[in-house]
C-alpha cells in the first residue's frame, strides 16, 4: 500500500473572494426566499383557520338564534 491514497486524488482549489462572497449572497438569497416561503404559509393557514373558525361560530350563532331552521 502507499500510505492510505488508495488511489484517490485530491485536488486542492482555492476560491477567490469574489467568488465566496458570490457563493455567501447565493446562500443568503436562498436561505430568505424560503424563509418569505415559509411565513407565508404560515400566515395562509393561521387565516384561512380564522375564517373556519368564523364560519362555524356564524353558522351555530344563526342556527341557535332560530334564523336557520336545522331540522325543522
Amino acid at each position: 500500500m502507499d500510505g492510505g491514497d488508495s488511489g484517490e486524488r485530491r485536488l486542492s482549489a482555492r476560491l477567490t473572494d469574489e467568488e465566496i462572497e458570490a457563493i455567501a449572497r447565493r446562500a443568503a438569497e436562498i436561505v430568505e426566499s424560503n424563509f418569505t416561503l415559509q411565513v407565508g404559509k404560515v400566515t395562509i393557514r393561521g387565516f384561512l383557520y380564522l375564517v373556519g373558525v368564523g364560519g362555524a361560530a356564524l353558522l351555530a350563532w344563526l342556527g341557535l338564534s332560530g334564523k336557520i331552521p336545522f331540522g325543522k
